[in-house]
C-alpha cells in the first residue's frame, strides 16, 4: 500500500526517512568524480559495463525502499529541504552523466550529438523511468520475477540506439 501521508506520525517516519535516504547523499563530490571514476574503473571493465551494473545496483536500493519511491513527489511536496537536496542532487547527476557521456564518446562507444542538447535530453528520459518504474511496475502489474531486472534492461536499453558499433559490441558482451 502506498504511504498515507495524512496521518502525522506515518507524516514524520517517512519524511524522517526519506531525509536520512536523500540528505545523507553528499553533494559536494565534485562535477568530475563520476567521470574520473568511471575511467578508473574502466581500465578493469568495460565502460559500458560499468554503467549497467551502477544502474542496477541503484535500482535494487531504490526498489528495496519502494515504499518511500512510489510517494517520492508527495514527500517532496511536505519537505522543501528534502526536494530541495534532491534537486541539487538531480543537478550533480547531470553533470556528471554529461561527462560520462563525454567520455564515451572519446571512447568511440557512442556517437557523436546530431543535435543540439540531445544527450542531455536522453538523461532526463532516462532519469524520468529511473524515478518513476517502480509506480509503473505497480500499476501495470508486469509478470516478471524480478521487476528490478525488467525495468533496469528497459532503462540500459535506452542508450543503444544513440550507440557506435563497437559501443553496441560491448553493449551486447555486456547483456549477456
Amino acid at each position: 500500500p502506498n504511504i498515507n501521508l495524512k496521518t502525522n506520525n506515518m507524516k514524520n517516519i517517512i519524511l524522517s526517512i526519506g531525509s536520512i535516504l536523500i540528505l545523507s547523499t553528499p553533494i559536494n563530490t565534485g562535477c568530475s568524480s563520476l567521470p574520473s571514476l568511471m575511467a578508473s574503473i574502466t581500465k578493469q571493465v568495460s565502460t559500458l559495463s560499468a554503467l549497467y551494473h551502477s544502474a542496477e545496483n541503484s535500482m535494487r536500493i531504490f526498489y528495496q525502499y519502494r515504499f518511500l519511491m512510489r510517494d517520492m513527489y508527495l514527500i517532496f511536496r511536505e519537505s522543501k529541504a528534502i526536494k530541495s537536496h534532491y534537486i541539487k542532487l538531480q543537478e550533480l547527476r547531470k553533470v556528471q552523466f554529461r561527462g560520462l557521456f563525454d567520455l564515451m564518446i572519446e571512447k568511440q562507444l557512442l556517437r557523436k550529438e546530431e543535435f543540439s542538447n540531445e544527450y542531455e535530453r536522453l538523461y532526463e528520459r532516462m532519469t524520468i523511468l529511473g524515478d518513476n518504474w517502480i509506480n509503473a511496475f505497480e500499476l501495470f502489474k508486469i509478470n516478471q520475477d524480478d521487476p528490478v531486472v525488467y525495468y533496469h534492461n528497459l532503462l540500459f536499453e535506452m542508450i543503444y540506439p544513440y550507440l557506435t558499433n563497437e559501443g553496441k559490441k560491448q553493449f551486447l558482451d555486456t547483456k549477456h
